[in-house]
């Protein structure tokens, strides 16, 4: 082997053992890519912007994170949690922590958020996110109706408490 070839094979192995070193993090935003649109660290959200804003039930609860799932839990504690699937535009905020509109209104975990959209079963996260996104929001039901907190795709339906 050349000393060339030598000088990139080690190169290479540096930065294969530099990115999997970044793997067991417990920063919900290491274990996702960046090249997933339906997914932004721990942010599930809708794969293409929205001129529709959707179904109009309420919506509300206290952000709460749990390992790498996003929830919308009861204020008073207690009770049903639901994984959520946010606008378009919104992304993780791993300063915070929390989720960071597109309007750059930031909710951090342990806020209120009061909205409007609907809620579905694991399926419809399919098409709104894609597949990553069932994968994760499958893995964080915690409810007894098996069912996710769907936001309707426009930011401006979002209203911080």
């Amino acid at each position: 082997m050349t000393k060339r070839r030598r000088s990139w094979t080690v190169a290479a192995g540096l930065i294969i053992a530099i990115g999997a070193a970044g793997c067991g993090s417990d920063d919900p935003a290491a274990t996702f890519s960046s090249d997933q649109p339906g997914l932004d660290g721990p942010v599930v959200r809708y794969r293409e912007r929205s001129v529709d804003g959707g179904e109009d039930a309420e919506i509300g609860g206290v952000i709460e994170i749990e390992g790498d799932c996003l929830y919308l839990a009861p204020v008073a504690g207690g009770g049903e949690r639901y994984p959520v699937v946010w606008p378009y535009s919104s992304e993780w905020d791993a300063e915070t922590p929390g989720v960071r509109l597109g309007s750059g209104t930031v909710l951090a975990v342990g806020d209120r958020v009061d909205t409007a959209g609907g809620y579905h079963g694991v399926e419809a996260v399919l098409a709104l996110a894609g597949q990553d996104a069932v994968d994760l929001v499958a893995d964080c039901l915690d409810n007894t109706y098996g069912e996710i907190a769907v936001i309707n795709n426009l930011e401006s339906l979002v209203w911080p408490d």
